[in-house]
């Protein structure tokens, strides 16, 4: 009897987690933000499960974002959006007519940001990822380096005596501790303010 209640609960886990995984993929919207309220509030323009219905055009750092949208193609200016929401869950703000990943806002809005870049030598080009910051989600973005942040934070001693005491490189501002779920840099700041 055992056997066979182990066997039936097998089964039904075999059909049920594949339709629960199928209906929250179908359910992602994808959508733009207009302004940084809209992206606080996380209120879509333009929202659509379609996988093709926003297309930012970004290989060429294009000014204008495409939409598909009731059976129209629309063209709007990246200049006069904040940003949009993936159909797989993430947020991308427009800046100077570029996309940025929006990786973390808690304290400070962090980004990412990967294009081609030439390789040496001038034969060929390079996928290369950099990371940005901002004080605030419409601020201008900034490199992420030691001596950016200090100078944005140039107020708060504490954070600025953490980041001196933790590195010298710019590359460890992105470490992650898997243990607080939390970027290390964003840490010093958020206790640097208690």
């Amino acid at each position: 009897m055992k056997h066979a209640l182990k066997i039936a609960l097998t089964l039904l886990s075999a059909i049920c987690i594949p339709c629960a995984f199928s209906q929250n993929a179908g359910s992602t919207l994808a959508g733009l933000y207009k302004n940084e309220d809209d992206f606080t509030g996380h209120k879509l323009s333009y929202a659509s499960s379609a996988p093709d219905a926003i297309q930012t055009n970004d290989l060429f750092e294009s000014p204008r974002v495409t939409v598909h949208w009731n059976g129209q193609t629309i063209h709007l200016a990246k200049k006069d959006l904040f940003g949009y929401h993936s159909g797989k869950g993430t947020d991308y703000r427009f800046y100077q007519n570029s996309i940025y990943e929006m990786l973390d806002t808690l304290a400070f809005y962090l980004y990412k940001h990967t294009g081609l870049e030439s390789n040496p030598g001038g034969k060929g080009f390079r996928s290369t990822t950099l990371y940005y910051f901002s004080k605030k989600g419409s601020a201008t973005l900034v490199p992420l380096t030691i001596q950016n942040l200090e100078l944005a934070f140039s107020t708060n001693a504490k954070f600025r005596y953490a980041l001196e005491s933790y590195t010298r490189k710019d590359g460890s501002l992105m470490d992650y501790d898997p243990y607080v779920k939390e970027y290390k840099v964003k840490y010093f700041l958020t206790e640097s303010l208690k």
